[in-house]
Formats: structure tokens, sequence, C-alpha cells
């Protein structure tokens, strides 16, 4: 009798610690986190760059943005449904909901594809303070309310411009793609060097600043657009700021005058 009270007590003892273990296990399990990945193009197929992609979450919020190849990617997701939400100028705004009911380590989602805003000038107003306009080949932010610090420059105004980054050694990109040239009221200046420029102006002199995919001056005379553009920046002074500070950026560096303002 004794025996199997005592068997009895360790069957018991056993069961309660394998239970254990196994709520251990379908803890770790439930916690454990997986990757998600997608690819963004628009309706002809292109890949889409520089979007802003954010998952959303009840346990959290994730951002990033679409690479040169349309690509991006979310790492350490614990919730099995989110919402992908992306952003991308030119395009309308896209928001859908997934779920991993199959609690995959690797997550792909299909493909997106974004749909292109019909009209050739879009108008966005962000927070209410910044303007976007889309003028065919150019995107222009106008900046006079922007809120910066008194001696901020013109780098730290296109930190806070959509679509824009800036990375720790002060290269510009305009949705994904490099910013290769810039120019003050249309015109090159700093030998088209875009550091120069936008680690040595002050911000307050903005009124503008537009980014445009230039196509050569051959294009601009012809209409013919055929070959591969460059993303230029174009920084607009305020005319109520600018009191021959054109000319003086002139006198210092020195420009080429085949632009027009």
């Amino acid at each position: 009798m004794i025996d199997y009270i005592y068997m009895k007590s360790n069957s018991i003892k056993l069961l309660v610690a394998l239970s254990f273990l196994i709520f251990l296990s379908s803890m770790s399990f439930a916690q454990e986190s997986y990757r998600v990945q997608g690819l963004l193009r628009d309706s002809l197929s292109r890949v889409v760059s520089g979007a802003t992609v954010q998952l959303v979450s009840e346990k959290d919020t994730l951002g990033t943005s679409s690479s040169t190849a349309g690509t991006f990617s979310f790492d350490n997701v614990k919730a099995k449904e989110f919402s992908i939400q992306i952003n991308s100028i030119g395009f309308q705004a896209f928001s859908q909901t997934f779920t991993n009911g199959k609690n995959e380590k690797t997550y792909s989602l299909p493909p997106v594809t974004l749909i292109p805003i019909d009209n050739l000038i879009e108008e966005v107003v962000v927070e209410g303070r910044l303007t976007i306009q889309i003028k065919g080949d150019t995107v222009e932010y106008d900046t006079k309310n922007l809120k910066l610090r008194d001696d901020a420059i013109v780098e730290d105004a296109l930190k806070r411009l959509e679509g824009v980054e800036v990375d720790k050694d002060g290269n510009v990109k305009s949705e994904g793609e490099d910013i290769k040239r810039v120019r003050i009221n249309g015109k090159d200046f700093f030998g088209g060097d875009v550091k120069t420029a936008t680690k040595n102006l002050p911000a307050d002199i903005i009124r503008k600043i537009q980014v445009v995919d230039d196509y050569g001056d051959i294009a601009s005379m012809t209409g013919d657009k055929s070959g591969e553009s460059e993303k230029v920046l174009n920084i607009v002074i305020d005319p109520d700021k600018n009191n021959g500070f054109t000319s003086t950026i002139r006198a210092g560096y020195g420009t080429d005058d085949r632009y027009q303002a």
C-alpha cells in the first residue's frame, strides 16, 4: 500500500513537471520572432525605391524604407497579425493587414503594387506645416513654415523632408537615389557640389527646396527625355532674404549660368 502511494505521488510530480515544461515550450514558441519581407513596384512593374514602409501591430511599430531594388524587410516581428503601411511621393498611400498563420520563420508578402497619383500636380500638406507639390519631373517642398533652430543649415532642413534622406556623412538621397548636383535659384553653384551647399548655407534663407529629375541640357531644349536622368537639388532662396546673397556666392565660388532660375 505504501509503495502504491509512493508511486502515485511520483507519477503526479512527473506529470506536473512535464506540464510545466510543455508550458514553457509553448511560451517560448509564442514569443519567438520572425522576419517579414516584401517588394514594391508600380503599375508598370517597375521597382519603387525610397518609400516609407511601416509594420504596425499590437506589440510594436517598426519602420524602414524600400531599397534601390524595391525590397524591404523587418526583423524580430513578434505579432502574428500586422498591417503594412506604405507612403511614397507620387503614389497613393497603401495599407493592408496580413497574418502569419503558419508561424513561418520568414514571411514573404505578395508583391505590393503602388498606384500612381493621376494628377500632374499633386499638393500634399504634411502635419499642417510643409507643402509638397509634384510638378512633372520636380518635387517641390515649400519650407517657409518649417520649424528649425536658429543656426540650422540646409542639411537640417533636408532631414525634415519626406522622401529625402541624409546619411551620417552628409550624402543626400531622394526616393532612394543619390542627389548628384546642387543649384541655387536654378543656377549651378559650388561647382555643383552638394555637401558644400548643404553644410554651409543657412536654412533660414530658403523659400523652397526642389528635387529635379534632370535629363540634361538637350532634353531641356528638345523635350526628349529618353535618356537617363540624375537627381538635382535646387535651393530657391527667399527673395526677402536674398539681399545679394547669390552675388556673394558667385564671387566666392563661381557659377555656370547655363540654367535659368
